[in-house]
């Protein structure tokens, strides 16, 4: 028997089931190709639940989340049923290091709204860390598992 595809995917993880997905609903005929079982524990997708963001040091990254939250929020509506939960983001760091400059940078180009935050607001809001004064936080809301 022969069989003819429009699109193989390699890997059935995250990213290989989603591209399929997506793939499907456009009408191409897909194979998803996957060396292990399904919920195997040897892919970088592995467990179940991940974390969705925009704090990131590249802009490209905060880009491309955007499109991501919008197709999450989109298959949560046709799953009917609820995989985002918003959780919130502390990222700290010491003052004015270059990751955290990185990261704040890329999302005031992004236009995400963020805090950034005092060792002494983080430890008021936070009670559950002691920040030296040496450091600063950066709070995103929207961060979500």
């Amino acid at each position: 028997m022969t069989s003819n595809f429009d699109v193989i995917v390699l890997g059935a993880g995250g990213i290989g089931s989603a591209a399929a997905y997506y793939l499907a609903k456009e009408k191409k005929r897909v194979l998803i190709l996957e060396q292990f079982n399904i919920n195997h524990n040897k892919g970088s997708s592995y467990g179940y639940s991940r974390v969705i963001r925009y704090a990131y040091d590249n802009p490209i990254y905060v880009k491309l989340m955007r499109a991501a939250y919008s197709l999450w929020f989109a298959l949560e509506k046709e799953a009917k049923e609820t995989l985002y939960i918003k959780t919130g983001e502390l990222d700290f760091g010491l003052i004015n290091s270059p990751s955290m400059q990185e990261v704040a940078n890329s999302m005031t180009q992004e236009n995400i709204p963020y805090q950034t935050l005092t060792a002494t607001e983080i430890n008021k809001r936070f009670p559950q860390f002691n920040i030296p004064e040496t450091m600063e936080g950066l709070y995103q809301e929207d961060t979500g598992i």
